[in-house]
Parts: structure tokens; C-alpha cells; sequence
């Protein structure tokens, strides 16, 4: 006679099991323990940046357009743009770095991809500077689909030098 399990039971243990499985797959984050945590820092900036950087696409994408809005996210970003770069050091490639080791060791190819964000970051603040201030409160159609499109243009551009610096130095 075999022994079998009611099957509330069966299904109880397996759902224990793969409970067990996926909680010891999920292992918590190096913590940045060095002195200044560099890399938390600049984690920590970037992930600010991102966070006024996105909803400026999606306004460029989607829409709908709200040119207040779209300055201050930019003016925030713009503010954070040159603040993580510091806490890229040669000595800053350890775990919970997400970086390749060339980020530490192909300083001056990493600088290049810095200049090249930060010349776009610029160019996006010309761009904004110019088409904002073109665009009336109740402007016509046909200024906000030109200036929605100059924007985007050099939105593009800094987000370009984003994924270029992402696939020499960023682990994926």
C-alpha cells in the first residue's frame, strides 16, 4: 500500500520549496564600505539623474508636452550632470560596482565619454534655453512640434552618449 500526501499538503511542500529555492537565488548587494562610499555616491547621483532625465523622454515621445514641467526636470538633471564623476577613481572598481575593469584602468577613454555627456548636456541646454523660450503660453501647434522635435534631437544626443559610455564600461 503506498502512502501518499493529501494534496493541500504536496502543493504546501512545494510552494515551500520553491520559496526556499528563489529566497537563497536573492543574495543582498555588496555594501560600498570604503571611506566616502564612491561607488554608493555615485550610484546614488546617477539614479537621480535618471530620475529627471526619464520623464523628459517620455514628454518628448508621448507627450503630453508641459514645457514648466520639461524645464524643471532638465534644470535638475542639469544640476546633477557633472556630480557623479569624482567618484570614478582607479580605485573604485570593486563590488557593488557595476563597471568593467577597463572603467579603472582606460582613464582616458573613460574621460573621453565623460566631455562627450557633458557636450551633449550642453548642447541639450542651448536647445532648451532656445525652444522654451520660443514657445508661447498658448503657442500654435507648429512652434511646440518644432520645438518638441529640436529637443528631441538633442535629447537623443546626450542619451547616445549615455548607452556609448554603458557598452565600453558598464557590466550588463
Amino acid at each position: 500500500m503506498m502512502n501518499r500526501q493529501p494534496p493541500s499538503r504536496v502543493l504546501g511542500m512545494f510552494c515551500a520549496a520553491v520559496a526556499a529555492l528563489l529566497l537563497s537565488a536573492c543574495q543582498p548587494e555588496p555594501q560600498d564600505t570604503k571611506p566616502g562610499q564612491p561607488v554608493a555616491t555615485r550610484q546614488k547621483l546617477f539614479k537621480a539623474m535618471l530620475r529627471e532625465f526619464e520623464p523628459m523622454g517620455v514628454m518628448l515621445r508621448e507627450g503630453p508636452f508641459d514645457a514648466a514641467r520639461f524645464e524643471g526636470h532638465f534644470r535638475r538633471f542639469l544640476d546633477l550632470a557633472e556630480k557623479p564623476w569624482p567618484y570614478f577613481r582607479e580605485d573604485t572598481c570593486y563590488p557593488p560596482a557595476k563597471v568593467k575593469p577597463q572603467t579603472c584602468t582606460d582613464l582616458a577613454g573613460f574621460e573621453r565619454r565623460k566631455e562627450a555627456f557633458l557636450g551633449a548636456v550642453a548642447g541639450l541646454n542651448t536647445a532648451v534655453q532656445k525652444e522654451l523660450g520660443t514657445l508661447a503660453p498658448q503657442g500654435s501647434a507648429k512652434a511646440e512640434t518644432q520645438a518638441r522635435a529640436a529637443l528631441k534631437a538633442a535629447y537623443d544626443r546626450v542619451y547616445d552618449t549615455c548607452q556609448d559610455c554603458h557598452r565600453d564600461y558598464r557590466k550588463k
